[in-house]
Order: C-alpha cells, then structure tokens, then sequence
C-alpha cells in the first residue's frame, strides 16, 4: 500500500482523490489498485503533525479503492509516523 500527496505543506485534511496529486495504491498479486482509469480512489490524508524542524510527519488515514471485477478494499483507522532525512 503506497499514499502519495504532492501537495502537502502544512497539518490539515487532504483527500485521495485525484491519482495525479493524492491517491492511494495498493498491489496485491492479484487485481492491482494502482493509479489507472479503472480504479475508484476516494479517502482523506489527516496530517496532525508537520514538524520541518524536528523532520517529523505524522496523521492518519482512511480510504476506499474499488475496481471492476475486483473486492472492493476499505482502509480505516491507519496512522503513520515519518521521520524525514
């Protein structure tokens, strides 16, 4: 699983809506939920904490992926802490 955002500067909610700017993936071996036409992206990128100084991101998320032919994949109460280099 992979969540990407391009436009993140500050703490707040982003949604994951747009594959070319925010979005999630996942790729499991079978039935891909990468960033193409066929597949529905909608959730939000909460970031609680964006700290430049100390190199620390941190939030949570929450997201829905749904392809044709394919289970439909719920991501719910997820947390991240990222250290910056």
């Amino acid at each position: 699983m992979a969540l990407y955002s391009d436009s993140m500067y500050a703490e707040g909610v982003y949604r994951l809506h747009n594959p070319a700017r925010q979005s999630v993936s996942y790729l499991p071996l079978v039935c891909s939920y990468d960033q193409d036409s066929t597949v529905y992206h909608e959730g939000t990128l909460t970031i609680t904490r964006f700290d430049l100084e100390a190199k620390v991101i941190s939030g949570t998320f929450e997201f829905v992926l749904a392809r044709p032919d394919c289970d439909t994949i719920h991501g719910t109460q997820g947390r991240f802490d990222i250290r910056l280099f």
